[in-house]
């Protein structure tokens, strides 16, 4: 069960990257939008309740592997060749994640990232 679970989160993720490296290379984001994504940032922190210990790899791990996305994306890959490094990244990442996190605030991230793979699903629609 776990496994599948895992295999779904990449699945999505995988669907949601595909989606993403063939649209077109979007404007850098406003001032305002920066503050809603920083606010959003927080939210899910707090709602993970991340320990003092955590906060700093947490965020760490977070930038890390969304520079790796972005350089993905940028690559003269193919789009399924991006897609299956991004997959790749996304498991890599989800590893350290629940390596970091509790249980609990493990299930809390995959709901975290669950939401937000529905939210972009519903953006583009």
């Amino acid at each position: 069960m776990k496994n599948l679970k895992a295999f779904v989160t990449v699945l999505l993720f995988g669907v949601f990257a595909v989606g993403a490296a063939q649209t077109q290379e979007k404007p850098a984001l406003t001032a305002e939008q920066k503050q809603e994504m920083s606010k959003q940032n927080q939210q899910n922190r707090d709602r993970l309740g991340l320990t003092k210990d955590q906060q700093i790899p947490y965020r760490e791990t977070i930038k890390r592997y969304a520079q790796l996305v972005r350089e993905v994306r940028g690559s003269a890959l193919s789009p399924d060749a991006k897609r299956e490094k991004i997959e790749l990244l996304s498991g890599e990442k989800d590893a350290e994640m629940k390596a970091l996190l509790t249980v609990e605030q493990f299930k809390i991230y995959q709901e975290i990232q669950a939401e937000r793979k529905a939210k972009f699903v519903q953006l583009r629609k």
